[in-house]
């Protein structure tokens, strides 16, 4: 599991910390990391409307919302 987390990571920020993720990426972490939909969103200040948005891709993925997920990412490995 800390191989594939490590590598997980290595792919979402591995160029540029401030990269931007997909909704594919967004869900994976989250459920890489076991939170739910509410925990995240908690985490994250959003509602969990916007973390299911995100998800769905209904609503962009903003560059403050990645940085956060990547910092809480990088706590939890």
């Amino acid at each position: 599991m800390i191989m594939q987390s490590r590598s997980l990571a290595k792919e979402l920020w591995s160029n540029n910390m401030y990269t931007i993720i997909t909704k594919e990426k967004f869900k994976e972490v989250r459920t890489k990391l076991q939170y739910t939909q509410r925990e995240l969103s908690e985490m994250l200040g959003v509602t969990i409307t916007s973390i299911s948005r995100y998800e769905n891709g209904e609503r962009a993925i903003s560059r403050t919302i990645s940085l956060l997920l990547n910092r809480i990412y990088k706590s939890e490995r």
